[in-house]
């Protein structure tokens, strides 16, 4: 199924605006060299390497939530559910900045496997603003599974069509398929990060203050 591997795939296209939003450093990676570098050790399955690149660049930007997004995605791979669990609420405590921390955050919001963490009206807010900044098939299917997890099936499916009548040639086509299909039943749609049992030890570590 697409949306086994869909997370990796998403960020593909999220993150290449950062290589051309930062100059390199006088010495060492940048902070968008670790975060490009580590999604490719992500797309091998290497995710220790990832998770080592992603460490690295928290160092440089500690303000960056997709860095702890995907931090946290490599450490539930790698089985740490509390590490895993301390960096999602780190990023989603943390407001966004660029084009790729809001795509990024809309997404995670939207569809995240931990339900603690999804937020339907942050995800539309999110989501409207990289619409908004970047215009393309993914961000017509982030806005509109942020529509779909506050229920809003309708505006859901409105947008994911128009999307797909905009950017038919997009390869993100087959994905939006699916999650029309899933509109369609009135059901949002979920990343699914690990197994079953897993995903609910990694539930079980993650709270959050009410008044985050």
């Amino acid at each position: 199924m697409l949306h086994r591997t869909w997370p990796v795939l998403l960020f593909a296209v999220w993150v290449l605006p950062l290589a051309a939003a930062e100059n390199a450093a006088p010495s060492g990676p940048s902070f968008s060299d670790l975060i490009l570098r580590g999604f490719e050790h992500e797309k091998k399955g290497n995710f220790q390497s990832a998770f080592d690149d992603y460490s690295a660049a928290i160092k440089i930007k500690e303000d960056s939530p997709t860095a702890y997004v995907r931090r946290a995605f490599c450490a539930a791979k790698l089985g740490q559910m509390e590490r895993a669990a301390y960096d999602l609420r780190e990023a989603s405590l943390l407001p966004p900045v660029s084009v790729t921390d809001y795509t990024t955050m809309a997404w995670l919001l939207a569809t995240s496997p931990v339900k603690q963490v999804r937020d339907g009206t942050r995800a539309v807010a999110y989501g409207q603003k990289a619409l908004k900044d970047n215009e393309s098939a993914d961000t017509y299917d982030i806005l509109a599974a942020a529509y779909a997890e506050m229920g809003n099936f309708q505006k859901a499916r409105d947008l994911l069509m128009a999307g797909m009548k905009k950017y038919a040639d997009s390869p993100r086509l087959p994905a939006m398929r699916e999650h029309l299909e899933l509109y369609n039943q009135k059901k949002p749609y979920r990343d699914e990060w690990l197994p079953t049992d897993e995903q609910k030890k990694l539930q079980k570590n993650v709270e959050y203050p009410k008044d985050r």
